[in-house]
């Protein structure tokens, strides 16, 4: 489940524009540094290809988020802790160390091979989990992440077009966590309007964080803009 913004019983939630981000669109950097490869990371560790041991700025706003609007629903069980988050740091070209050249799995399959995968190849470190999951990194405060690459184009995005008619288009960037390489600067997958592309980690873009619900929890709403579900 993608955050797509707020609603009442009264008003059904924006479909496009800024506030399908959080924080009524607010702008956000996907780490405060890019001048070495590992910064492409969820979380990283630098001098390790995919390190755990800190957290990008995406998922400090994105904790905090979660911290202050669904610690209830959390609570009260609705919330999948065993699902994980992909951040497929899976090497084509070069260690994803350091100041060296650096091509990325997901790159290579969604543009080059046209490959997408659900499938996270290295779910030791790169399948974001909390401490509670059965497998993946354990490393996350919450269950909480964001789309991939390859969701992204399963959905009906992809590479060098655009598409406005898929169900994850809101008009609006917005980051993946899905690595995409490193020359110099650090840049991974955002989605624009309607087509995908790779950004700078240092730029300023939406969140659109996602979760996944535990089965059953949604019982009320019908899934339409006027009355989406709801969970008990």
């Amino acid at each position: 489940m993608i955050y797509a913004g707020t609603s009442t019983n009264e008003s059904a939630p924006e479909q496009i524009g800024l506030n399908t981000a959080i924080n009524n669109g607010e702008y956000y950097i996907f780490n405060n540094s890019w001048d070495k490869a590992e910064y492409v990371g969820y979380q990283y560790t630098l001098g390790q290809r995919n390190g755990l041991s800190e957290d990008s700025n995406a998922k400090t706003i994105i904790d905090n988020w979660f911290s202050e609007n669904l610690m209830e629903e959390y609570e009260a069980g609705y919330v999948a802790k065993n699902a994980g988050f992909c951040g497929d740091r899976s090497i084509t070209t070069g260690t994803g160390i350091g100041d060296e050249y650096t091509v990325y799995g997901p790159y290579t399959r969604t543009i080059e091979t046209y490959g997408p995968t659900f499938l996270c190849e290295d779910k030791e470190h790169d399948l974001y989990t909390v401490k509670e999951a059965s497998e993946g990194t354990h490393s996350l405060t919450y269950p909480i992440g964001l789309s991939t690459i390859d969701e992204q184009v399963y959905a009906g995005n992809y590479w060098g077009g655009s598409n406005t008619k898929y169900y994850l288009y809101n008009g609006y960037w917005y980051w993946t966590m899905s690595p995409y390489g490193f020359g110099g600067d650090t840049y991974v997958f955002r989605v624009g309007e309607g087509y995908l592309f790779n950004i700078h980690v240092g730029a300023m873009i939406g969140l659109r964080p996602v979760i996944n619900l535990v089965a059953g929890s949604l019982t009320k709403g019908d899934g339409t803009a006027s009355n989406p579900f709801r969970v008990s």
